[in-house]
């Protein structure tokens, strides 16, 4: 099982390492950046905690990189599918 923590709205925290984001949960590009650099798994069961207690259900880590949760001032918080950014043409 991997947990990963909750810092405020803007960070989460896995061991030494840590995103923080301010538009968009930082759960999501934490659980991509640790799959892609081979840390964890895709089928390993992601806990999300806050100050010691259970925030979400317990979901593979392909689930949390599959997303991202975002919010703005016209719709509210809102899941998205990720997309890579590759770019922009020249």
């Amino acid at each position: 099982m991997i947990e990963i923590q909750l810092e405020g709205s803007f960070t989460a925290r896995y061991k030494e390492r840590s995103m923080a984001k301010m538009k968009k949960s930082p759960i999501c590009p934490l659980v991509r950046d640790l799959i892609a650099d081979g840390t964890i798994k895709p089928e390993d069961p992601i806990l999300v905690t806050r100050d010691g207690k259970e925030v979400f259900n317990i979901l593979p880590a392909s689930y949390w990189a599959e997303y991202d949760y975002i919010e703005d001032d016209r719709y509210g918080p809102r899941r998205k599918q990720f997309v890579e950014f590759e770019g922009f043409e020249k």
